[in-house]
């Protein structure tokens, strides 16, 4: 528990700035949206048997 409580207690300024300002998101969902397909796309290519051909459309 120490441990984690301390981690907040260093980081709190970055993990409260939407607070003073509105505009900064809280979290960054758009860029995980735009990184989420090319991420699953080479996951499932990395899954895959090396003779299989991969077809994107």
């Amino acid at each position: 528990m120490h441990q984690g409580s301390q981690s907040l207690k260093t980081h709190w300024k970055g993990l409260s700035v939407f607070v003073e300002h509105p505009e900064v998101p809280m979290d960054n969902n758009p860029g995980e949206k735009f990184i989420r397909n090319p991420v699953t796309v080479r996951k499932q290519n990395l899954s895959r048997p090396p003779e299989t051909e991969v077809v994107h459309d």
